[in-house]
């Protein structure tokens, strides 16, 4: 079994639980994201897509402020999930696709990732990051948060924070230049105990 099969496999096991008590199946807006996504001008279209969307609520929230928006998730289970979550007024387009096969067919202003980085073995993350950016508009932002370090709500020269910062540098560089990165919060909702992460926010790039 091969790093992709084993990943679908694992996570379609996970979402297709009656009951998901996992902490990432639980998580309000990030404050980062409320923040930073500038809604559409007026008269304005644009489209956004959530990476790894599981049961999508942040595909919800985005269309919501405007955008013509999009979410996908390695697992069909999640997809199932979502779709018949969806509410009867929503046009959220939910689909099944692996980020690290291929680009997309549409093109994105805005790529959400709350979470599906982080957990790409590292051998595929630059698969990742291509097909990314081959799925981006010349002006896209791109949104990621990944569970960077353990402890409290700070960067300090002895945690992983400096490796994650010096990692998506290389691994997006080529495609996009960092702007933004911060800590974040990525407790599930109703927990008082922190889950410690990392904020990035990227524009996109294109060298000539």
């Amino acid at each position: 079994m091969n790093d992709l099969e084993y990943i679908r496999i694992f996570w379609d096991k996970l979402w297709s639980q009656d009951e998901i008590k996992a902490p990432w199946a639980n998580r309000d807006i990030p404050n980062e994201l409320t923040q930073h996504l500038e809604k559409p001008l007026q008269n304005e279209v644009k489209n956004s897509v959530d990476i790894g969307c599981g049961l999508g609520e942040i595909a919800l929230w985005v269309e919501k402020m405007g955008y013509n928006s999009y979410g996908f998730d390695i697992s069909p289970s999640a997809i199932i999930k979502a779709l018949d979550n969806l509410p009867s007024d929503s046009k959220v387009n939910f689909f099944v696709h692996d980020v690290t096969s291929q680009p997309l067919q549409q093109k994105f202003d805005c790529l959400i990732d709350r979470g599906c980085f982080h957990c790409i073995p590292q051998n595929l993350q630059k698969n990742y990051a291509e097909n990314i950016a081959g799925s981006s508009t010349p002006t896209a932002v791109y949104f990621l948060f990944i569970k960077a370090f353990r402890g409290d709500l700070k960067m300090t020269p002895n945690d992983k924070s400096k490796y994650w910062i010096s990692h998506i540098r290389n691994t997006f560089g080529q495609h996009f230049t960092l702007s933004k990165v911060s800590v974040c919060d990525l407790s599930p909702r109703g927990k008082e105990k922190t889950l410690p992460g990392l904020f990035f926010k990227l524009t996109r790039t294109h060298k000539y």
